[in-house]
């Protein structure tokens, strides 16, 4: 079933930018006067309708003089839901938690989930490797509107961070969530790692070291972290309401990307001035990454790393002991330098999504507060 709305927004002479759900629940009701009169009323299209745009948000791009929408409804395992098509974008809504909007466009998709906090997919074309990748960003649903500016932290491997159906193990870390559930306005950036062979080892590593089979892998890390701080940083600082000064940007990751993350806030400790370093791979090159920590006399103040590690993750009480030592002896390190550090061993701690789930409201209070 479907019908035809022009000149939707001039029902209440209306002509917002970002359209919110009470704006449409108000244009639906004027819509909604003879439901009859559109051939849907036996799909109880007024109540579900309703009930979809009291629970969602609806972002559109520029303001509209005018609105051409084509609504559909589908009925999917009992749940209706409304696709509406305005020029060349989709947006899909259903209702309640089962809200999804997607953006038909080549180079970015838009998802929400949830009532208060929006995900976008967006490709970007890394320059120093000459390849695309995707990144996961996720933003407060009102960032268009509020006309607040928000702290940023950029994250390895994005796609582990916010939906288990993008997880590689099927299990994410349920950031959103959890930024969703705290009401904690912060934009993350996460950047989702290269799948092809030992390309994320290379290009999540600033070190050449040996790996678990003594393979020898050139790491290209230092690369990707300047281009995070001279390209990916300013183009996010462009296209969205960051708070750009160093004290608000935040670098974060697990295993290799925890490597990465603290490479980051010592390297380039003028752009990141907080890190969290979850089970970080320092081990596979920890006489580098001391060497690096100790190049650096004194780190700028506001300086802050979050360093965790899991008793279960080697398997093996030399395994610990090793892991154990690496972090601590870099604790003091930062500590010399004037950072502000959290060296966390967590109990009953493993290597997985799962684990750093449980360390999300440990790690951002600390960094952020």
């Amino acid at each position: 079933y479907f019908f035809v709305v022009n000149d939707l927004a001039h029902a209440e002479d209306e002509q917002p930018a970002v359209f919110g759900g009470k704006f449409f629940l108000r244009s639906l009701r004027h819509l909604f006067r003879k439901p009859a009169d559109h051939g849907i009323s036996q799909l109880g299209a007024k109540r579900f309708v309703l009930e979809i745009f009291e629970n969602s948000v609806f972002i559109g791009g520029d303001s509209f003089n005018k609105l051409f929408c084509v609504f559909f409804f589908y009925l999917i395992h009992d749940i209706i839901l409304l696709a509406v098509i305005i020029g060349s974008r989709t947006f899909c809504f259903a209702p309640s938690s089962y809200c999804i909007m997607k953006m038909a466009c080549a180079k970015e998709q838009i998802l929400i989930l949830g009532d208060y906090f929006m995900l976008i997919k967006k490709n970007i074309h890394i320059t120093p490797y000459g390849l695309d990748r995707t990144l996961h960003i996720y933003l407060p649903d009102d960032y268009k509107s509020s006309g607040k500016r928000y702290p940023v932290m950029y994250m390895f491997d994005g796609h582990n961070l916010f939906r288990d159906e993008d997880a590689t193990y099927g299990k994410s870390w349920g950031l959103a969530d959890y930024l969703d559930k705290t009401g904690r306005e912060l934009i993350i950036v996460g950047l989702e790692c290269n799948h092809e062979g030992d390309k994320r080892l290379e290009e999540f590593c600033p070190y050449t070291f040996r790996g678990f089979d003594r393979k020898k892998i050139r790491g290209t890390g230092k690369i990707l972290v300047e281009w995070m701080a001279e390209e990916l940083k300013p183009m996010i600082d462009r296209e969205f309401p960051t708070l750009p000064d160093r004290e608000y940007t935040a670098v974060g990751g697990s295993s290799m990307g925890g490597l990465m993350a603290y490479y980051s806030v010592v390297a380039r400790n003028d752009i990141f001035s907080r890190a969290a370093c979850l089970s970080s791979s320092i081990p596979f090159c920890f006489r580098e990454v001391r060497a690096e920590t100790v190049r650096k006399e004194t780190l700028l103040p506001g300086t802050r790393v979050f360093l965790s590690w899991g008793s279960k993750e080697s398997g093996r009480k030399p395994g610990l002991v090793l892991y154990t030592c690496a972090n601590l002896e870099l604790n003091h390190l930062l500590t010399q330098r004037g950072a502000v550090t959290y060296p966390l061993l967590v109990d009953g701690g493993g290597h997985s999504e799962a684990d750093w789930e449980k360390l999300n409201d440990v790690f951002i209070p600390f960094l952020f507060d």
